[in-house]
């Protein structure tokens, strides 16, 4: 998933909500620890979140020298995708300040309905519903091209999430039918292969550098993982409602694969559990999140977009207490006060 978020105002401070103060993690940033970059739907801009869990504020805007629709962030947090007038183009982040270098893709943004980046961010895949097509891209950030251009006319039924893995070789899709969803594999070729049949999927996920798929159903309230997809393709349950699992909006494994964390939408929780099915948490989250949007750290992620004065709510599992910390949209109070 991948989430947009608004100005900052002055200097505001990450507030928390449950659990111990956070501690700082090896950082992807550059030129200081920065926990990634959004977006900012009300300015068209992209921003960096400066600082750790719990002391993080938003950035400034960095111009990109375009005005941005939309935009997806990279898990690594080193470049986004982003959707502009003149068409999709790359913004690969040179600091938390600095204007990005920006590069087109080759295709105009109405292009991309469906929009899905591989775990490490180096593959994405591009569904333009208008040329029943998908096309592939690789070598991103620095190199990128359309590897492959996917038809989907074979497909029966809407194309509504995506997910690649990150050598670009299997390529899956969640499709609604009229009597159920439908998880496929789709072969260069645009030929379909049903992996599982479910009520309504709600997110897929490779993990990390594997070929093993996590699947979320908010209908059936399950999460399941599709082990080897391009080869057995067998369908292993994780969790369900009876262990906490409620509406589930958004999942993905921590880096190091130790844990599954879940966005429970409905239950207004983080769910994390180990790939074994042994719960290790549940964690209440004063919104309803709207996905998991991967940040700087093993298991720290980005719940909900900014809007309008909303804080940017995010999970710190990387805390000794994981916890839900979150971002003021506006001027807040000194470090360490309430609001």
């Amino acid at each position: 998933m991948n989430l947009q978020i608004p100005p900052l105002l002055g200097l505001v401070a990450a507030i928390t909500v449950c659990g111990a103060p956070g501690r700082a993690q090896g950082s992807g940033a550059i030129g200081g620890y920065t926990l990634g970059f959004v977006f900012d739907s009300r300015n068209s801009a992209l921003r960096a979140l400066v600082g750790i869990p719990g002391a993080a504020t938003l950035g400034a805007q960095l111009d990109a020298g375009v005005a941005i629709r939309q935009a997806y962030v990279s898990p690594q947090q080193n470049y986004a995708v982003a959707l502009t007038d003149s068409g999709a183009i790359v913004a690969t982040f040179v600091s938390a300040t600095d204007a990005p270098v920006t590069a087109p893709l080759g295709f105009d943004s109405s292009a991309a309905s469906v929009v899905t980046l591989s775990p490490d961010g180096s593959s994405a895949a591009f569904y333009s519903a208008n040329e029943s097509l998908i096309r592939i891209v690789t070598g991103l950030p620095a190199s990128p091209a359309i590897a492959n251009s996917v038809p989907t006319s074979a497909i029966a039924g809407t194309i509504r999430l995506l997910a690649i893995t990150n050598d670009a070789t299997q390529l899956v899709a969640a499709v609604d039918a009229p009597d159920t969803d439908s998880v496929i594999l789709i072969d260069p070729a645009g030929n379909p292969r049903t992996l599982t049949n479910s009520s309504h999927i709600s997110a897929l996920h490779f993990i990390g550098g594997t070929g093993n798929l996590l699947v979320a159903d908010d209908a059936a309230d399950t999460v399941s993982e599709v082990q080897d997809v391009a080869g057995s393709a067998s369908l292993q349950p994780l969790a369900a409602a009876t262990d906490g699992i409620a509406g589930p909006i958004g999942v993905d494994a921590s880096l190091d694969g130790k844990l599954v964390v879940v966005a429970n939408g409905r239950a207004q929780n983080i769910f994390v559990f180990d790939p074994n099915g042994s719960q290790r948490g549940t964690y209440s989250c004063p919104c309803a999140p709207a996905g998991l949007g991967r940040l700087n750290g093993n298991s720290v992620f980005l719940l909900s977009a900014i809007s309008g004065t909303d804080p940017l709510w995010l999970f710190d599992g990387d805390s000794a207490t994981p916890r839900v910390v979150f971002i003021p949209a506006v001027q807040s109070a000194p470090a360490g006060s309430t609001q």
